[in-house]
């Protein structure tokens, strides 16, 4: 693949901030190699000097192999890392600090939700909604300090404008038990009486919506210290724990060691940053030097506490200039205009109405491509079936099998379409590595089933986490 004159001067830009916007397609992680190997080849940094952190141990694992091809033996030398094992080691070498034995163990949320059911007796059903709601806190860098200042402050307060502190609970089940029967103690009387019944019925919906708040989120509290201490006593991290403990980390000592150790800093995936992480580039990348690497049209982990202003504010925090320091790659190597297009006008529809933060990307060789084709089945059997329909057609028609591809969004829907193709004994390579007990939705299902066996059987001594 030849440079572009985009991805070229994005390459040689190796002194202070660089963001390239990189459409989907668009030589993404091409460029990133190209400028690793562009700053290695002029001893502009030493490998060791360069720092890459990425998303996924998928995405780790891949810029390493393509990297290993680019400068061969050096690539040993390279820092790639998730944002999660780079932390998990920044507090095995500063464990003094965080009072930690080097040999804690990181528990994945699964793990998490049943030490939440088992441990603490929370149902399955609300040990998924807290174990969430305490990983988002993390990645927002909510405490449970600032909740309970929330708390006090919102919730109680308004509480007792209506009564006492030692009476809160009786007043709530009195207004509780008025609520059911103020309309049946007014109906019979005239307008005026019943409209004045409705506003005070509406005060007393407020009060008990406002207690119920205000239980609820004392028992997420309750169980969320109850979890913390347990994973103290066990050596337990969870995922948000390590970039909130080297965040507090760097808080208090500062990031001079990692600055001066990495003197260049490449993000991946950055729109799909969370708060904390993005706290932390700022103190990695305290010199500056640094390329960050993402597409809005492609976050996918809002729900996970993707900042939403991350590139906004790269810009504010880093200082960049957007005419030097901007680079956008919106020449697609991978898909033809038809496709493209249609792509444009479906994911601009997140985006406000007057924004113009949407990428169009096009064909970088104006490729137009047949128009896309939609069909639609009515279970993954009739679809998997059209499949290999399709693909023995393109073999009838002398289309070599390295030619065609089908492209799946989950693991689990390939086994269908596979069996297809087997029955027609049409050969295939698949590119799903996971084993079958490693997809998230199996590993969920074990959990739940390892929770209600132990509630079965109360002799149950194995951890699960």
């Amino acid at each position: 693949m030849s440079k572009n004159i985009e991805q070229e001067n994005a390459i040689k830009k190796v002194k202070g901030p660089c963001i390239i916007l990189a459409g989907a397609g668009t030589g993404k992680t091409f460029t990133i190699r190209q400028k690793i190997k562009y700053i290695v080849d002029n001893n502009l940094y030493k490998p060791e000097e360069i720092l890459c952190l990425t998303f996924s141990n998928e995405a780790t694992n891949n810029l390493k192999k393509k990297i290993f091809e680019d400068i061969s033996n050096k690539a040993n030398f390279l820092t790639i890392k998730t944002f999660h094992s780079f932390c998990s080691e920044i507090i095995k070498e500063n464990s003094d600090f965080f009072k930690i034995n080097p040999d804690f163990k990181i528990i994945l949320p699964e793990d998490s939700k049943i030490i939440v059911t088992k441990y603490f007796g929370i149902l399955p059903y609300y040990s998924n909604r807290y174990i969430n709601t305490i990983q988002n806190c993390k990645d927002f860098g909510i405490t449970i300090e600032a909740l309970k200042e929330y708390i006090e402050n919102n919730l109680l307060k308004k509480l007792l404008e209506s009564t006492t502190i030692d009476s809160l609970e009786q007043f709530y089940l009195e207004k509780q038990k008025e609520i059911r029967t103020i309309f049946k103690e007014v109906k019979h009387y005239d307008k005026d009486v019943r409209k004045s019944s409705k506003e005070y019925k509406k005060e007393l919906k407020s009060f008990i919506s406002t207690y119920d708040d205000y239980i609820k989120f004392n028992k997420f509290i309750e169980t969320w210290e109850k979890y913390e201490t347990f994973k103290r006593e066990k050596n337990y991290l969870d995922y948000g724990d390590l970039n909130k403990l080297v965040l507090e980390y760097f808080t208090i000592n500062g990031s001079s060691k990692y600055t001066e150790q990495y003197k260049y800093v490449f993000v991946d995936e950055f729109q799909d940053t969370n708060k904390l992480q993005f706290d932390l580039i700022k103190y990695i990348a305290e010199h500056r030097n640094i390329t960050v690497v993402g597409d809005l049209n492609q976050s996918i982990y809002g729900f996970r506490g993707a900042y939403k202003d991350s590139f906004k504010n790269f810009e504010e925090n880093f200082k960049v200039i957007k005419e030097t320091d901007v680079f956008n790659l919106t020449k697609s190597y991978r898909s033809p205009n038809t496709v493209l297009n249609i792509a444009y006008d479906l994911i601009k529809n997140n985006f406000e109405k007057d924004s113009n933060e949407c990428q169009k990307v096009q064909n970088a060789e104006d490729r137009e491509g047949d128009k896309v084709k939609v069909f639609s089945f009515n279970d993954q059997y009739e679809e998997a079936r059209f499949i290999s329909d399709e693909v023995e057609k393109e073999i009838e028609n002398n289309t070599l099998l390295n030619q065609i591809a089908v492209l799946i969004r989950t693991h689990k829907q390939a086994e269908v379409i596979k069996q297809a193709l087997e029955l027609k004994k049409i050969p295939f390579t698949y590119a799903g590595k996971t084993n079958l007990l490693e997809y998230a939705e199996i590993k969920t299902v074990v959990s739940y089933l390892s929770i209600l066996n132990n509630l079965i059987n109360r002799t149950a001594t194995g951890e699960q986490a």
